[in-house]
């Protein structure tokens, strides 16, 4: 069931529950906040807003369809960031692995094909750990003639 908020979120936001679920979610423009229902309470377990980051792609798999993404990190050479699935249009799907296989490397043993890190997209991501793995990661969109050099950590 999907709803308005209570007076006191903005007009954007909206609350979704699921039917016999424990969990709730509340989103808006501007990032997600989670609700955990315990004991009839609802208890605000975060408010984050999506950040956004200029990745170079180090690879992928097909099934299911991921690119791995990564960056700079001052003079180190690219970092894996994150595994990102969600967001990907297939059209853009479908480009992406017609010119792939020029620049493809090699195969690991987990299925992931790894290329030269000649390609950049644009992700929006809720947070990042420790080790700067990020979490809850979404393809905005490829950036065309962009230079790998350019993808810096920020």
């Amino acid at each position: 069931m999907l709803y308005k908020s209570p007076k006191r979120r903005p007009v954007s936001d909206a609350k979704m529950e699921c039917e016999n679920s424990r969990y709730m979610f509340q989103c808006s423009l501007e990032g997600c906040r989670a609700l955990l229902h315990k004991d009839g309470n609802w208890i605000e377990l975060s408010n984050k807003t999506w950040k956004y980051q200029n990745c170079v792609i180090l690879g992928y798999t097909l099934r299911p369809f991921e690119l791995i993404v990564g960056a700079h990190f001052g003079d180190r050479d690219y970092k894996p960031l994150a595994k990102v699935k969600r967001g990907i249009h297939p059209e853009e799907m479908e480009a992406f692995v017609g010119v792939v296989d020029q620049i493809h490397l090699w195969k690991d043993r987990n299925g992931i094909q790894w290329i030269e890190p000649r390609l950049c997209c644009k992700i929006r991501y809720l947070d990042a750990t420790d080790d700067d793995q990020l979490r809850i990661v979404n393809f905005e969109h490829f950036l065309i003639e962009f230079d790998p050099d350019d993808c810096q950590w920020v």
